[in-house]
């Protein structure tokens, strides 16, 4: 027999601090969903997968609750971050339970976002279609910048010469939400118009009415920029294009302001006027004379700032100005 210290190594090698996998069974057998989350904190990494395949049982609604309760988002984040291959695929397959169930807000932070991104750069194709999945849903949580900064507009784009017609479907859903997060400059630049062609071309297959309707929205964007000499400005550009007044009344420029944090929607149209001798660059800067006077006000932190941020003149102001038509020049700029 074992003595009493021996007995002890043993149970800390097989479970941590209380948790074997006796234990982890027991809590199973009796629902304890609580119990099993808890026991994440003490167990050592070769008993997650175990912990995992027990959580996965649990999919109603209401243990789903009691596991965000207990934190399982931090947790599922410490496996994607340092967990094992088996205990990745199982994070994931959880993850994606709680996306269907409608916990996406709650799970899909910038944090795990960033894990999921780096995870898909190393994953096969099943635990791809499960990262893309929620890559997809995040996106429509408005972590799109994320995912452009972690890389992972390119990874998605190449996935669409992918054989398998699943991750087809969830990488097409995945651009398409991307597309409306205002980075349809960036799907360009990584050829998805091209691998939407191709998957066109293979007619009966089940991503090619997904990929067609796709190429419509890029193609349309693409023309109707190329026509109209849209000035772009994305979610995740540092340069944005503003309208500020300067002291003497009702007399506007556009600014340009370097910030990070701050998002422009797309659609927002701007109204201004460009002064003669300055030039609009492209993507969304726009060079100011340098001996303008410069003066913008402080902005908001990210706390209190929403992800978009609108700005318009006010028309009943404008009207009424009478200006050097030498001078300056009307124009209007559409985001």
């Amino acid at each position: 027999m074992l003595g009493e210290m021996q007995l002890g190594l043993f149970r800390k090698f097989l479970g941590g601090e209380g948790i074997t996998l006796q234990s982890i069974r027991k809590m199973r057998r009796g629902a304890d969903v609580r119990g099993l989350v808890r026991a994440m904190d003490g167990a050592p990494s070769n008993l997650y997968p175990y912990i995992l395949e027990s959580l996965i049982e649990f999919e109603g609604h209401g243990y789903l609750q009691v596991m965000m309760e207990e934190g399982i988002g931090e947790k599922l984040e410490e496996v994607l971050s340092s967990g094992g291959a088996r205990s990745k695929e199982l994070a994931l397959s959880l993850m994606v339970t709680f996306v269907t169930n409608n916990f996406s807000e709650e799970l899909m932070t910038e944090r795990t976002t960033t894990l999921l991104v780096r995870t898909l750069k190393e994953a096969d194709e099943d635990q791809r279609s499960m990262i893309t999945y929620c890559l997809a849903e995040a996106s429509r949580r408005r972590m799109t910048p994320i995912i452009f900064i972690e890389g992972g507009i390119r990874e998605l784009s190449m996935q669409l010469d992918t054989l398998d017609p699943d991750l087809k479907c969830y990488t097409i859903q995945a651009l398409r939400e991307i597309f409306d997060a205002g980075y349809q400059e960036e799907l360009l630049r990584n050829g998805v118009e091209e691998r939407l062609k191709r998957i066109m071309a293979m007619d009966g297959t089940p991503s090619s009415g997904y990929a067609a309707d796709m190429y419509s929205r890029l193609s349309d964007w693409r023309d109707r920029r190329s026509r109209e000499g849209d000035v772009m400005v994305r979610e995740h550009d540092v340069e944005v294009i503003r309208v500020e007044r300067k002291k003497k009344p009702l007399e506007e420029r556009l600014v340009r302001e370097r910030d990070e944090d701050l998002y422009v929607r797309p659609s927002t149209r701007i109204e201004g006027r460009k002064r003669h001798g300055s030039v609009l660059t492209s993507y969304g800067t726009s060079a100011v004379d340098k001996g303008m006077e410069e003066e913008v006000e402080e902005m908001p932190s990210r706390s209190t700032r929403p992800l978009y941020e609108r700005f318009e003149r006010d028309e009943s102001e404008r009207k009424g100005k009478n200006r050097d038509p030498e001078e300056e020049e009307e124009f209007e700029l559409e985001i």
